[in-house]
């Protein structure tokens, strides 16, 4: 009896599960990709497949086009684990003539055969649950459990707070709090970076140990903003953690600086920082 779900696991996520798609490059960089058991696929099975999309996220988005292409050619219900989605920062357009990246990387996945999308904490989405974005279905699940889990057996009646509002999902059902956060202009220069200009919070943490959550730590400037502001404020200790941690130019290091007393992500992007794994969360679905 053949089994209903098939799982593929490309050879970037060979610490979730043994790789059996084949992935390399041609001579002039272009991807190359063979599903060995492509011809074993019933129409009627069910595929799940899991990609990173991070770090080399253009060239790793192609593989996964041309991974979800080749699937459709054997079957029509496709789901992809994708652990951190790249592009998905950009979701509004605050500019004229800017591109609205975060649904046109979604609608050109919907348009290679991707049923559903399974990630975590999903830049855009702002809330748990599955929903509909462009042309295609993603199930957002979160880790703040695994985040906050691991810090509070450190700490005594922590203070839960996430930096900005856009996070407060992450916080809101653990009596947390969301920071107030503003920031400036698109710098001038090439890279597309709005520095945070004002952070706010009115919560009273003095001689209180401070949870940071979010579901990215990037460059680290909203993280460290708000370690800056929980010292001034007197927290007595601070500990953050994010989902996806990109730590851009040694950022955690920057982070710790500031006053943190430790910094973690999951492994969605793997670092010496990843200490929640995202199989935990899945595990059920699967």
């Amino acid at each position: 009896m053949e089994e209903k779900r098939v799982i593929f696991f490309s050879k970037n996520c060979l610490d979730l599960g043994a790789p059996n798609v084949e992935m390399k490059k041609f001579l002039d960089g272009e991807s190359y990709v063979r599903i060995p058991a492509l011809p074993q696929i019933a129409t009627e099975q069910e595929v799940t497949l899991f990609h990173r999309a991070y770090p080399e996220q253009d060239s790793s988005l192609i593989q996964l086009f041309l991974m979800l292409k080749t699937l459709k050619r054997q079957t029509d219900n496709i789901s992809a684990v994708i652990p951190y989605l790249p592009y998905a920062r950009q979701d509004k357009m605050v500019l004229e003539g800017e591109a609205k990246s975060s649904e046109y990387v979604c609608n050109l996945l919907a348009e290679c055969g991707l049923c559903e999308l399974i990630s975590f904490d999903v830049h855009f989405l702002k809330q748990k649950g599955t929903y509909r974005y462009g042309n295609l279905r993603i199930k957002n699940i979160s880790l703040d459990e695994g985040l906050v889990k691991y810090f509070s057996k450190k700490c005594i009646n922590p203070l839960i707070i996430s930096p900005d509002k856009g996070a407060s999902y992450m916080v809101s059902d653990k009596g947390g709090i969301a920071m107030e956060k503003k920031r400036k202009a698109y710098a001038q220069s090439e890279l597309a970076i709005r520095r945070v200009s004002m952070m706010k919070t009115d919560a009273d943490m003095k001689g209180r140990d401070v949870i940071i959550i979010d579901d990215m730590i990037a460059g680290g400037g909203t993280m460290i903003k708000a370690v800056e502001l929980c010292r001034k404020k007197g927290a007595k200790r601070i500990f953050c953690g994010a989902t996806h941690g990109l730590f851009l130019k040694d950022c955690a290091k920057k982070i710790i600086g500031a006053g943190a007393q430790e910094v973690i992500s999951s492994n969605s992007i793997p670092s010496e920082y990843s200490k929640i794994n995202l199989m935990d969360s899945i595990r059920g679905l699967l």
